[in-house]
């Protein structure tokens, strides 16, 4: 089973992402478990109460209150969650952003694809890497999968 936790302030956007989690799941035959907030403090929340072992974390950059940066800094100070890979999930694509990510230690940054076809591939890319056991030197930590 897949279980990916979604943070994102617009709603079209968890729309699109709910869509692509049912379709990778149908053509993949995975079994995914979606849990998707509006907030960061409700991810946050949410994940101090599971304590999920084995999850994906997809992180949208730009949000109000507490942004994709302050999450992932709350996630990698949490010893329960520290271990979950972060995927920071952006429309922007500059070196800024993505470099503060990297620093703070997301295990990816992708640029939102604008297709649900694009989601689903992106899903397909995140959940075939073998979190436990890879190094993440060796994984491309920019993914455009537009």
């Amino acid at each position: 089973m897949l279980k990916i936790f979604y943070v994102d302030d617009d709603a079209d956007n968890l729309d699109l992402f709910s869509i692509a989690v049912k379709e990778f799941g149908e053509a993949e035959l995975v079994k995914c478990t979606l849990h998707m907030y509006s907030e960061g403090d409700a991810l946050m929340a949410a994940l101090k109460q599971n304590k999920p072992v084995d999850a994906l974390i997809f992180v949208d950059i730009n949000m109000p209150k507490k942004n994709g940066f302050d999450i992932l800094k709350e996630i990698k100070l949490d010893t329960h969650l520290s271990s979950l890979p972060v995927i920071m999930f952006s429309n922007a694509s500059d070196n800024r952003s993505i470099t503060v990510s990297q620093e703070l230690g997301a295990s990816l940054y992708a640029v939102k694809p604008t297709s649900i076809t694009g989601i689903v591939n992106l899903i397909k890319k995140v959940s075939t890497i073998k979190w436990h056991q890879a190094n993440l030197s060796n994984i491309e930590f920019l993914i455009n999968a537009l």
